[in-house]
């Protein structure tokens, strides 16, 4: 397994910080944030690019998907939910990422709480080196 989902999540922690300070951004799905804007950043799949395998099944590649989850509150909530999905899509677009779906989800909590889900997918070699999917 070709594994860089902690440097897929630091990347994206870094760039919502820097730009909203107060976000909290988690490494799983956590159902009850305590605070907003809340960030959830998973990896959903990681797969052997069974193309780039050897003759001996030595993984050379991996086909890796993230979902991310930004949940938002309080009177610019829709605002601020795509200004933090687009920080997102240009750090993972820069990394060679595509972009699977970027979509407002109804949240079942109720209209106080607007919330974007983001899939993304490429293909990483054991080198960490990433490419487009």
């Amino acid at each position: 397994m070709i594994d860089i989902e902690q440097e897929i999540f630091k990347r994206i922690r870094t760039a919502v910080v820097a730009v909203y300070t107060g976000a909290v951004v988690y490494g799983e799905y956590v159902s009850n944030p305590t605070s907003f804007p809340a960030i959830m950043v998973q990896e959903i799949a990681n797969n052997t690019y069974t193309a780039g395998q050897t003759t001996n099944k030595m993984e050379n590649y991996g086909v890796v998907a993230y979902q991310i989850d930004i949940f938002t509150n309080g009177g610019t909530k829709k605002e601020t939910c795509k200004s933090i999905a687009k920080i997102i899509d240009g750090v993972l677009l820069d990394l060679k990422f595509s972009r699977g779906m970027l979509n407002k989800i109804s949240n079942e909590e109720g209209v106080d709480i607007y919330h974007i889900v983001g899939r993304y997918d490429a293909i990483v070699d054991e080198a960490y080196r990433i490419y487009a999917s």
